[in-house]
This record gives C-alpha cells, sequence and structure tokens, in this order.
C-alpha cells in the first residue's frame, strides 16, 4: 500500500542496487525500450482513469468554475518524456513538486517502476493520498503490477537529497517554483549519479555554447530542448519549453 511520510528504505536499498546494475562501469545508462502501454493500459485508457478515481476522492478537482487542484500534465507529454527517458520497471522514479499525484500514478501504473512524489501544499497532499488507495485497488483488481508508491508532504529542500543516490528519472514541472527552489534544483541535480534522467519546465542549467561558454557545469549534463504542445498540458495548447538533462559521468567540484 502506499505510505505517507514514513520512507520505504528497503525498497529503496534494493532499488540502489538495481540501479548500479543499470549503469555499468563506465556510468552510462542502458537504456531498455519503453514501450507505452505495455501494462495494458493505453494512452487514452490511463487519461480516463484518472478522470474516474480522482472523480471519486473527497476533494473535487473542480467546484464550478473553481480549480482547487493543479492542472494536470497530460498523459501524451507524460508517454513522451517517459519514451525518452527509456524508462523501464527497474527505474526510480522521483516528483519533485507532484501536486495530487497524477504524474506518480501514470508512470507507477504504466512503466511499472517504484516512484515518489513531493508535495508541500497539504490540500494537494490529501488528494494524492486518497487517490493512491483508489488506484491500488484498481491495479490489485486487474492484476496489474504494484510497485512501490509514497507521497511525503514537505519541502522538497528538506527531503529531495534522501533520493539523490537512488532515483535514475527525476521530473519536476517547476514552471511556478519560487527562485529559492529551483537553486536546490540545480545543485540537487549536480548530486544526482550519472545516467540520471532529469525533465523540467524552465531551463535551469543554461547550456548554448554561444552564450554560456564551455563552463564545469555544463559538463555535468548532455542536453535536449524539447517543446509541449497541444493537447499535452491542460493549462494552455499553446506549445511551451521543455527540458531533458543526462547526467554525464563528469564530477561536480
Amino acid at each position: 500500500m502506499t505510505k505517507g511520510t514514513a520512507t520505504t528504505k528497503k525498497a529503496a536499498a534494493m532499488t540502489k542496487t538495481e540501479s548500479k546494475d543499470r549503469r555499468g562501469k563506465a556510468g552510462v545508462t542502458k537504456k531498455p525500450k519503453y514501450v507505452p502501454g505495455k501494462y495494458a493500459l493505453s494512452t487514452e485508457d490511463m487519461a480516463a482513469l484518472k478522470a474516474k478515481l480522482y472523480g471519486q476522492c473527497t476533494l473535487k478537482r473542480k467546484s464550478m468554475a473553481w480549480v482547487k487542484c493543479p492542472k494536470f500534465i497530460l498523459d501524451p507529454l507524460i508517454d513522451r518524456f517517459m519514451n525518452l527517458a527509456n524508462a523501464s520497471s527497474d527505474d526510480f522514479f522521483l516528483d519533485i513538486g507532484c501536486g495530487i499525484g497524477n504524474v506518480v500514478q501514470s508512470v507507477a501504473t504504466r512503466v511499472g517502476c517504484p516512484c515518489v512524489g513531493i508535495e508541500l501544499v497539504k490540500s494537494h497532499y490529501d488528494v494524492a493520498m486518497e487517490s493512491a488507495a483508489l488506484f491500488h485497488k484498481y491495479r490489485e483488481e486487474h492484476q496489474l503490477p504494484q510497485p512501490s508508491i509514497e507521497f511525503i508532504r514537505s519541502d522538497a529542500r528538506k527531503v529531495a537529497d534522501d533520493y539523490v543516490d537512488t532515483a535514475t528519472i527525476v521530473w519536476a514541472a517547476n514552471l511556478l517554483f519560487p527562485m529559492e527552489v529551483n537553486v536546490f534544483l540545480i545543485n540537487f541535480m549536480m548530486r544526482l549519479r550519472p545516467g540520471t534522467r532529469i525533465f523540467t519546465m524552465t531551463n535551469l542549467i543554461p547550456h548554448d555554447p554561444e552564450r554560456n561558454g564551455d563552463s564545469s557545469l555544463t559538463k555535468l549534463f548532455e542536453y535536449e530542448d524539447l517543446t509541449w504542445g497541444k493537447g499535452e498540458v491542460e493549462w494552455t495548447d499553446v506549445p511551451g519549453p521543455l527540458y531533458m538533462y543526462t547526467r554525464t559521468d563528469v564530477l561536480s567540484e
């Protein structure tokens, strides 16, 4: 079952060993092929399931025109960054600022890897915890994998470092994060292990060689600048930026 603030040390320790095996001696992640919908749910079915189960929660996402819960990163975009990450059940997914757990539940259900979501806002955390029991029941009834899932109510700056040696995929929908949290994210990314894939919605590490040169910071990552499109986020149809960083085996100073 999903746990609250208690850390799943046993699962984390097991995943650390698995992650070492995946990365290999040179610190380069081996990339198994990610097959969207491999656990019987298509992108559309996953979206419909979330609409159904979140609709059963005590705190409704919407009351008339008032949105009480954060708007969703939609499943086509979740599929896309899981595909870019070549996600598999051997990964460990960390969502910093997870809201009501929307992305965590998609990754857990469709990829089958252990997941942790960190959320500061109590009302969002409460929905994440209530819905987690419903998702657990669904996976149990349909004989789907039940990966370890944990939601933590906390400032990410206080707890994210617990997963610096465990996380292999990190997602941060950081469009509205305060500057001090984004500064923390940069330092957190520098400490992640080689091969870790990180996705953000603002450019945390400028990496244009003509503007930023070839600094010691930019050498810590490989970069891919992306764009979300229509139907990939809930709040707009206007395209916006998405950034993928892959931690290299260069040591941070």
